[in-house]
C-alpha cells in the first residue's frame, strides 16, 4: 500500500488559492480563527470582500458559514457595527483643520450611505398616520408627533403639506364628480 505523501501548501497567497481550487481543498470554519479575523477587518472599517480575501474564501463560503454558524452570525452582526463606529468616528477627527489634510467628505458620505444606509435626512416612521381616515385626523396625529418631540417643525411642515395636497386632490375630485352628476340631471331634464 502506497501513501501518497500530501503537497504542503504553497506560500503565497496567490498559488495557494489556486493550489486549493485545483485540488478541492477548502478552507475549513474555524470559530477561533475566522470570529477574530472578521473583527478586527471590521475595526479597520473593512468589509466582506476584505475577509473572504484574508480567509481565501469566496464570498458564497462566507454566506453559507453566516447561515450555517449562528456564533459567526452573531459576530458579523457586531462585526458590522465595529466597522459602522469606524467609518462615523472618521468626520470628527477631520473637523480639526490640519494642514496639507484633506478629507473627501462626499466620498465618505457615499460610504456611509451605502453601507450603512446613513441619509441626509432622518427616517421618520408614524405609525399612527396611515390609521388616520379624515384630514382633521392626519393634522391631529401630525401635531402630536410634535408634541411628543419625534417630528420637527419642518418635518411636519411638510407632512402637514403633503396631507393638504391630498386634501386638494380630493376636493378636485369631488367638484368634479358633482359637477359630471349636475351636466348629467340637466341633459336628464332638456
Amino acid at each position: 500500500m502506497s501513501t501518497k505523501k500530501k503537497k504542503p501548501l504553497p506560500k503565497d497567497k496567490a498559488n495557494r488559492i489556486v493550489y486549493r481550487y485545483l485540488n478541492g481543498v477548502y478552507v475549513k470554519y474555524h470559530f477561533e480563527t475566522h470570529a477574530p479575523m472578521l473583527i478586527r477587518i471590521f475595526m479597520k472599517g473593512g468589509d466582506i470582500p476584505n475577509f473572504c480575501a484574508e480567509a481565501e474564501i469566496c464570498n458564497n463560503t462566507f454566506h453559507e458559514w453566516k447561515k450555517k454558524y449562528k456564533p459567526f452570525r452573531e459576530i458579523y452582526e457586531i462585526a458590522k457595527e465595529l466597522a459602522h463606529s469606524y467609518w462615523i468616528s472618521l468626520l470628527p477627527s477631520q473637523l480639526i483643520e490640519e494642514k496639507d489634510t484633506k478629507f473627501n467628505y462626499k466620498v465618505w458620505q457615499l460610504i456611509m450611505r451605502n453601507r450603512f444606509n446613513a441619509t441626509d435626512t432622518r427616517k421618520v416612521r408614524l405609525a399612527k398616520l396611515s390609521k388616520c381616515k379624515t384630514t382633521q385626523q392626519k393634522i391631529d396625529c401630525i401635531i402630536d408627533y410634535v408634541a411628543a418631540g419625534e417630528l420637527t417643525a419642518q418635518e411636519s411642515t411638510q407632512l402637514a403639506n403633503i396631507v393638504l395636497a391630498a386634501l386638494k386632490v380630493e376636493e378636485t375630485t369631488d367638484i368634479k364628480k358633482r359637477l359630471e352628476h349636475a351636466e348629467e340631471l340637466l341633459r336628464e331634464h332638456t
